[in-house]
């Protein structure tokens, strides 16, 4: 059956669309008119995406923007607010930044001094004529209309720029929604630059607070620059009444590298795209992430690689155990295009099945146009193996306690991977914490 246009239109979200192109008029941001304006054309063109587009095949977004939601930055100012993001905050270590329903609050966070600038997005931002001209061009060329609706109403942020040569051991990125009561939605938005030749190791943690519902419509950019290395650890700690959708852009230089973790614990829903560009010679992509849900939770891991130059190395590993009826998609194409010759691509999709209805959708996919490459993919998807579950008990441990070893150490190669001892101890804590409610 051939589709038509309106088939892809979603006209369920025809008001929320109109309220969007209502709000690029008095935004504050002024500097990002002329890249708004056309992002209005595209989002009027293509609108919201239905079940018949294959990247929204699994998850309908009528239900997420058919609410109305008060506009979550206006609730920074309001009593209460920021008190209770910082006890939500006291469960983790210190930050450097603090990001309120995508507003940042210079006050709460002890920011990193040497090797780093940061900068507001809002109107009066003094990023450099070239960071305002790259978040300009992200705006105007996003082609995800969720992502679209960040870039035409966001009105302040976090820009982090680590400095040529510069060697950063710990930043870490607060990024707190809150909702006090009703339904609230956020606008936030990261920029993230690396300078040629530094090195930064940077955890962003996606925080729930309050007792209402939110949708956090978040987009990072990041941007490494040649011979630039960073390591990025994402945590997302959402409330059981929170929605993220989450899009990164990243675009990296020559012999760039970009070690990407991911580890979804809590949340009622949540939609990462994830778009790579190996924008030069011997740029390295290594993603691993782990999701743990176990109640009627879902997430969507989206991921786009796209090998431009040779000798491009991408990697991922994604693991998810799931309980009753929780969802996860992880859906991953790895375009390796006519010049990238001898790049290296290697996807991998692991699932541990708690629940017999609970369900897991896996598509790794390769399209590859060179003829000189290493590349393969693969899924799995089972459930704990009777033999190892019978061994341990034999040696003393309840059925419980056995379960919990052999869940642990299906996703702990993963958190081995954090390069921080104290921020692995952090999401061990949080993920071992998670498993022994799922199991309970």
């Amino acid at each position: 059956m051939v589709m038509t246009l309106d088939q892809y239109r979603n006209p369920a979200c025809a008001e929320y669309v109109g309220n969007i192109l209502q709000h690029v008029g008095q935004s504050k941001n002024t500097w990002l008119s002329d890249s708004r304006k056309k992002a209005v054309k595209n989002l009027s063109q293509v609108g919201f995406p239905t079940q018949h587009h294959e990247g929204w095949k699994y998850l309908d977004i009528t239900p997420i923007f058919n609410v109305n939601r008060q506009d979550g930055a206006s609730l920074f100012e309001q009593g209460g607010v920021v008190e209770a993001a910082t006890a939500r905050m006291n469960a983790y270590a210190v930050s450097n930044y603090v990001l309120i329903n995508g507003v940042w609050g210079n006050k709460l966070g002890k920011p990193v001094v040497s090797g780093t600038q940061s900068y507001h997005l809002s109107g009066q931002t003094k990023m450099s004529e070239d960071l305002r001209a790259y978040l300009a061009d992200s705006v105007a060329q996003e082609a995800n209309p969720v992502a679209m609706a960040n870039g035409m109403q966001f009105e302040d942020g976090l820009c982090l720029q680590f400095e040529k040569k510069a060697v950063v051991d710990e930043c870490t990125v607060n990024v707190i929604a809150y909702a006090k009561d009703g339904a609230a939605e956020i606008f936030s938005r990261i920029l993230i630059v690396a300078e040629e030749d530094s090195q930064a190791k940077v955890v962003i943690r996606h925080l729930g607070a309050g007792y209402g519902s939110y949708l956090d419509n978040c987009v990072i950019d990041v941007i490494l620059k040649e011979r630039a290395s960073l390591d990025l650890v994402l945590m997302q700690d959402d409330t059981a009444s929170g929605t993220l959708l989450s899009q990164v852009n990243v675009h990296q230089a020559k012999d760039s590298n970009l070690q990407w973790k991911s580890f979804i614990v809590n949340g009622a829903l949540s939609r990462s795209q994830m778009n790579i560009n190996l924008d030069g010679e011997g740029a390295v992509f290594d993603f691993k992430g782990v999701c743990t849900f176990g109640q009627t939770e879902r997430h969507y891991q989206h991921i786009t690689v796209d090998h431009f130059h040779p000798l491009g190395t991408s990697q991922q590993v994604f693991k998810s155990v799931l309980g009753n009826q929780a969802k996860t998609e992880f859906n991953s194409i790895v375009y390796v295009h006519r010049n990238a010759q001898k790049s290296q691509s290697h996807q991998l999709n692991r699932n541990l099945m708690l629940s017999d209805e609970a369900q897991a959708y896996s598509r790794p996919q390769l399209k590859i146009y060179a003829d000189d490459v290493q590349c393969n993919h693969g899924a799995t998807t089972g459930q704990i193996d009777d033999k190892e579950l019978f061994y341990l008990q034999s040696r003393g441990f309840s059925k419980n306690e056995a379960r919990h070893v052999l869940i642990y150490g299906f996703v702990k190669e993963i958190i081995q991977t954090v390069p921080d001892v104290e921020v692995a101890k952090e999401i061990e804590t949080v993920v071992s914490d998670k498993l022994t409610k799922l199991l309970s």
